[in-house]
């Protein structure tokens, strides 16, 4: 389990995000790996799943990603948000697509060498910062649970794990 040292906070993703958007901007950051930037910091996917999401899985009407994982040897399928911020450059990457095809063709170290080297962060890391988030936007265990894709509620305990500041803000003036 990472601990809460070890993941980035809400303020330094974005930051990792405009860091993204300069360098897409200015022509040294492709595409497709700008898009994969922002699977990885606002989807809440694993970096496996993202891996295999395929130009199919993509619902750019309904702005949702579908998830496909094996559980007990079943696939169990759910849908992710794409934040209506990806939706313009997704729309043009994906043109360039085959039906079938992969929209981010990597191995998983190479993935994972992408979002340590650009971040300096485990890129799971990234998965628990979007589940805190969610958790301190909503207070709510089940949209965290269906995004996440977790099937019960215990696994979400160690996403739980909030700052003291996050708790004097929720209790808000009570010393």
């Amino acid at each position: 389990m990472l601990r809460l040292e070890k993941i980035p906070t809400w303020e330094e993703v974005k930051d990792f995000w405009r860091q993204a958007t300069e360098l897409y901007s200015s022509g040294k950051l492709e595409l497709r790996d700008y898009l994969f930037f922002g699977f990885v910091f606002f989807t809440g996917c694993r970096i496996s799943e993202i891996l295999n999401i395929r130009k199919e899985d993509i619902n750019p009407k309904r702005s949702v990603a579908i998830i496909r994982q094996l559980k007990k040897r079943k696939e169990v399928k759910r849908e992710v948000i794409i934040p209506e911020f990806l939706k313009g450059d997704l729309k043009v990457y994906l043109e360039g697509l085959k039906e079938n095809e992969k929209l981010f063709p990597f191995a998983r170290n190479t993935a994972y060498l992408k979002v340590k080297e650009f971040t300096g962060f485990n890129p799971h890391a990234f998965r628990h910062t979007f589940a805190i988030e969610i958790l301190k936007r909503t207070d709510n265990l089940e949209y965290a649970r269906r995004l996440l894709g977790h099937s019960n509620y215990n696994t979400l305990k160690h996403y739980l794990d909030f700052t003291v500041e996050d708790i004097k803000d929720k209790l808000g003036g009570m010393f």
